[in-house]
């Protein structure tokens, strides 16, 4: 019967230093709490302030480009790349001059 009062015992411990560190950790949270956290309203504002800049940049972009007749569907503001010229086997241009050539010679 020794053995389970000693794992009692142990849980009791346990127990107990659980709550200390809990009762620590609570303690230095409040001490954080009573400095105070750090005061972030300027940071906010430049935030919102670039925000408010790019949005306001794009919305201007947006206009000169419809302006300029750029963005519809028929008139790109940018020109469209040229088609490459597709990639030519040499094997396979060579099994066609041949099969052309074949096919002339009948």
């Amino acid at each position: 019967m020794a053995v389970g009062d000693a794992a009692l015992q142990a849980k009791a411990a346990a127990k107990e230093k659980e709550g200390v560190a809990a009762a620590k950790k609570a303690a230095r949270k409040d001490k954080e709490w009573e400095i105070g956290a750090k005061d972030t309203s300027k940071a906010d504002a430049e935030a919102a302030k670039v925000v408010e800049k790019t949005a306001n940049k794009a919305a201007r972009n947006e206009e000169e480009k419809m302006e300029s007749g750029g963005g519809g569907p028929s008139g790109s503001a940018y020109a469209k790349p040229k088609p490459k010229p597709k990639a030519v086997n040499p094997l396979m241009a060579m099994a066609k001059a041949a099969a052309a050539a074949k096919a002339k010679a009948k």
